[in-house]
């Protein structure tokens, strides 16, 4: 089951999920018990599977249905009525998604972190990146993110590198890296990054070795720290950088079992801060590392 971002509490797509904002039936409690479907797993689940056998791309407005723990069944025969009723699959999908725009589809992308290693690899080499004021924070526009995305789509790592040279926009790039580096991370390794980083922040445990990083970290930190040596001239020091990542790191869940160290959730600001001083750490690190690469061949 797919939740398309922008549209997570309207529409559903019934088909393998591919993406990290993807969910299972279960997870339909998370979003909507305590709304239109009051918890009903068995009823929205026999419609679902209804749908599914007839299609599998098809939309439906779980929400815009009014489904109540009253008609939930009448709405579920009048499901299978109209199903039956029309023949042309094709047109059971137009019907049900005829009467809104479904806008702000994330765009398939079966291979987030060779995306992400290629868009590294490309503003690592062009300095006109690491002095652009804002860099991270400002946004691009429709067409050139298509552009982006289509040189990433030919898997040619000439093909790409000569598409991103001529499109020339730093601002484009950085923000096809967060959404990469968001789509190649599951929830799980933020769940982890997210403990680690309160953990540091309260003095339970240290930073974590660089080589123990979850892949799309080790690609996203040399980036990043040399994003920061630059700061006085793109104005994006940690501090800045942690406020525009931490969007894209927090897992889907919040962390709140009751213990000390986790008593109940952070408030934005407070996760912002502790994602510095994690970042901070990182970079430091980092710089430590190529520092010491650099004496040993002087030496």
């Amino acid at each position: 089951m797919k939740i398309y971002e922008g549209q997570k509490h309207r529409f559903y797509l019934f088909n393998k999920p591919y993406y990290k904002d993807s969910y299972s039936i279960k997870d339909l409690d998370k979003h909507y018990n305590k709304n239109a479907l009051s918890g009903k797993f068995s009823e929205i689940k026999n419609t679902a599977d209804t749908i599914r056998t007839h299609s599998d791309c098809t939309v439906i407005d779980l929400k815009s249905s009014n489904i109540s723990t009253n008609n939930i069944a009448t709405e579920k025969k009048n499901l299978a009525s109209l199903i039956k009723s029309i023949a042309p699959i094709s047109y059971i999908i137009n019907l049900l998604t005829s009467y809104t725009k479904v806008e702000n589809k994330v765009p398939k992308n079966e291979n987030p972190l060779g995306n992400l290693i290629q868009l590294v690899n490309y503003a690592l080499g062009d300095k006109s990146f690491f002095a652009t004021k804002g860099i991270f924070r400002l946004s691009s526009t429709p067409t050139i993110n298509n552009s982006i995305q289509k040189a990433l789509s030919s898997n040619n790592d000439e093909q790409i590198t000569a598409s991103l040279k001529e499109i020339d926009a730093p601002t484009a790039v950085a923000a096809k890296i967060k959404e990469n580096l968001e789509l190649a991370l599951s929830d799980d390794q933020k769940m982890s990054l997210y403990q680690t980083a309160i953990l540091l922040d309260k003095g339970e445990c240290s930073l974590p070795a660089f080589d123990t990083l979850e892949e799309p970290l080790k690609q996203l930190i040399p980036l990043l720290a040399k994003v920061a040596n630059n700061h006085e001239n793109n104005k994006m020091n940690v501090k800045n950088l942690a406020m525009v990542f931490t969007p894209r790191l927090l897992p889907d869940s919040e962390i709140n079992d009751g213990s000390p160290l986790f008593p109940a959730p952070l408030t934005i600001k407070d996760k912002v801060k502790v994602y510095e001083k994690l970042m901070n750490g990182l970079i430091d690190q980092y710089n430590q590392s190529i520092q010491k690469k650099e004496v040993g061949v002087e030496g």
